[in-house]
């Protein structure tokens, strides 16, 4: 063998002194040295089962051996896919209520999807009636299949179908057309536009809907009642009237919509009852005996009618129930909303009694209705009852002999005084006048004020009597604040509201006699998502804003305050529709008296991107780190310039002559990736085939 390989050197030392090229270059060759190689995936490593591939990896029939470069010639691939990624298939958008708050948050961010184009039809009952994405041939394909979208959702009609009660889940869809997404040929743009609520008739002031039901009472056909059941995480929900002289027949039992007589109306909302433990601020709405009240004024068990309240007129004919803002990918509330998230506390939500949050990992749940007061860890009678068997550490709660301690000193077995006194193990936590030292994070139960039992310290070493005030009641102390929360709820009683986890739950689902499991089929994944999105269908539809912004900017339509034209949120507050009332002059479009656009549409920014990718990026080991993109990826071995039209090829060509160093030497194998000008992984079917071709250099050609 040794003589063998000696020969075969000789003879490829004489060819080269005698200037034979080809004689060289068959030997190289014999020696795994070729000047091109081409790679197919056809010719992949065999994968686990699936429909289709992102990567693939070549075990080379025969190693390149000495590499020292390559380069990527060419690259031909079929783009067999539809033309908006499954992960930017949702629309999303705030409903700002005159009641529930006019500060966007995740309470009031709504969504809008196309179905994930890996739905099969076969799998999904009328799956004619739900949005779905597909290759779109043009502005107007994708419009039907929007307009589909904003009727029902697959999500939410399952959801009513399992009839399981209450569950706990809060489906931020609203269905019926309350919002449109349509296409305006004249323009060739999108347009979206939201339900201002109720008409308003030109003659009766319009007003939020009160009115209790009662089955004592007649309604008419069209009339809209509330539901005296609060259903959590959802509100006291709204119905109208089918029929006339329509008595006696009892409304829907959540989840359910309807009756033959009773239809739910998603464009009111059911205002809660007025509560004399309740901290009303100024511009809070409350209902008693139907009549409908706002607070003229910061108002504590102050009944209305009253010099704090105002019943009339509540709403005028230029004050709209909705104003809507498309937000953008950056908005970090799309991130949350598009997870398996369960509900969250917000600062800028308005909370009834008896809703769930999770707040920095501890549930709460709301003992009357509040906004802007965040919760804080309190003891309760069950979870902090004192045990003479457990270890307790400085900070611990207990409850012992209807008092609450906090433990100063570590120990076990010996339990508090049992009286409004403290020992060297526990101090009693009732609010102490005298006391100076109090620091950030004490919670104290102050006898004074029974409906507000505990106050959390938020600025150390508070005067004497700092306690003292009404202003405490609303958060507005400097030192002290008010909890409306009480601890010890159970996580499995936090409404989930992340589509990712609603989807996965509700989209699929199996009825068999009349029995429903979800979700199946089993396997099929939910409505994918980014976790960082950079896209989503707002941007694939042209409405180009990112979504940045501070929530503390829309105070103005808070407090119902007209905005300045001078104001630096003017050009956040022109993305609302209906747009707020400005003060400096009277908009085009408007009248002389009302200086605002009752226009509920917004027109797209930009243009629609139907194209699911303008580029992708193939990365290959055998690059190794001589590349780089702005996204932090090595391995970049060539960029394709996509094709505009699906169903067309992704070609490149290297005219340029750009080789990549490869240190490793030897190459058995290479693995290969390609993602979208976004950084995700780009898809195709398992019938695509992606060829390429690669020129190497080796050591030996130095």
């Amino acid at each position: 063998m040794d003589q063998a390989i000696a020969d075969v050197v000789k003879e490829i030392e004489e060819e080269k002194a005698l200037g034979r090229i080809s004689g060289v270059s068959v030997f190289r060759n014999m020696l795994n040295q070729p000047a091109l190689m081409s790679v197919s995936s056809a010719n992949a490593r065999p994968q686990e089962s699936g429909d289709g591939f992102s990567s693939f990896a070549i075990d080379l029939p025969r190693p390149l051996l000495s590499v020292k470069a390559l380069e990527m010639l060419t690259c031909n691939m079929p783009l067999c896919t539809q033309n908006i990624p499954d992960t930017a298939c949702v629309f999303w958008y705030y409903r700002l209520s005159l009641y529930s708050g006019k500060y966007p948050n995740a309470n009031n961010l709504f969504w809008v999807r196309l179905l994930p184009s890996y739905y099969k039809p076969e799998f999904v009952r009328n799956f004619e009636n739900f949005g779905y994405n597909q290759t779109f041939d043009g502005y107007d394909d994708v419009a039907t299949q929007l307009s589909l979208s904003t009727s029902q959702d697959l999500a939410q009609v399952n959801f009513i179908d399992s009839d399981a009660g209450p569950p706990n889940y809060r489906i931020q869809y609203l269905p019926d057309n309350e919002v449109k997404i349509t296409y305006d040929s004249a323009i060739n743009k999108f347009k979206f536009a939201g339900n201002f609520g109720v008409p308003y008739d030109g003659v009766t002031d319009r007003e939020l809907i009160v009115i209790k039901y009662d089955a004592a009472d007649t309604y008419g056909d069209g009339d809209i009642v509330k539901d005296t059941v609060y259903v959590q995480g959802q509100g006291f929900l709204c119905y109208e009237s089918l029929a006339a002289g329509n008595v006696g027949n009892p409304l829907p039992v959540y989840p359910a919509v309807s009756t033959a007589f009773w239809l739910r109306n998603y464009n009111v909302e059911g205002v809660a009852p007025y509560s004399n433990i309740t901290a009303y601020r100024t511009g809070q709405f409350a209902e008693r005996l139907d009549v409908l009240y706002r607070a003229v004024a910061n108002t504590f068990n102050s009944q209305p009618p009253s010099a704090n309240w105002s019943s009339s007129p509540v709403v005028t004919a230029n004050t709209q129930l909705y104003q809507y803002l498309a937000t953008g990918p950056l908005d970090p509330e799309v991130a949350f909303m598009q997870a398996d998230s369960q509900r969250k506390w917000d600062q800028y939500a308005l909370f009834e009694s008896g809703d769930n949050v999770i707040h920095k990992g501890i549930t709460y749940s709301a003992t009357r209705q509040n906004l802007g007061n965040e919760p804080f860890y309190v003891p309760n009678p069950t979870d902090n009852a004192y045990s003479a068997s457990v270890q307790y550490e400085v900070g611990d709660y207990v409850f012992y002999t209807s008092k609450y301690y906090v433990n100063v000193l570590a120990s076990v077995g010996i339990a508090p005084t049992g009286a409004f006194t403290n020992n060297a193990n526990w101090n009693f936590i009732i609010y102490d006048v005298a006391r100076t030292t109090y620091q950030v994070g004490d919670v104290v139960y102050y006898l004074t004020y029974q409906d507000i039992p505990f106050f959390r310290c938020i600025k150390a070493n508070p005067p004497a009597n700092s306690l003292n005030g009404d202003s405490v009641r609303f958060g507005e102390n400097e030192f002290w604040a008010p909890t409306y929360w009480a601890t010890g709820t159970s996580v499995d009683d936090v409404p989930y509201v992340g589509l990712a986890k609603i989807s996965a739950d509700f989209d699929m689902l199996d009825d068999l006699n009349g029995s429903i499991e979800y979700p199946f089929p089993i396997g099929i994944p939910p409505q994918p998502f980014a976790q960082t999105p950079k896209r989503i269908l707002n941007s694939i539809l042209g409405f180009t804003w990112n979504g940045k912004f501070t929530p503390s900017a829309f105070s103005v339509l808070y407090d119902q305050v007209p905005v300045s034209t001078s104001t630096t949120v003017t050009q956040l507050l022109n993305r609302l529709r209906p747009v707020p009332l400005y003060t400096d002059y009277t908009l085009l479009g408007t009248s002389s008296a009302d200086s605002v656009i009752l226009d509920p549409t917004l027109t797209a920014n930009g243009y629609g991107v139907l194209v699911y990718s303008s580029i992708i990026n193939v990365y290959a080991t055998i690059a190794g780190a001589k590349s780089l993109d702005t996204q932090r990826n090595t391995n970049l071995i060539g960029t394709m310039g996509a094709s505009a039209g699906n169903l067309g090829i992704a070609f490149a060509a290297s005219f340029i002559d750009t080789p990549l160093d490869q240190y490793e030497g030897d190459i058995y194998s290479i693995n290969f990736e390609f993602r979208d000008e976004y950084g995700e992984l780009y898809p195709f079917t398992n019938n695509a085939v992606v060829s390429m071709t690669f020129r190497m250099r080796y050591k030996s050609d130095d």
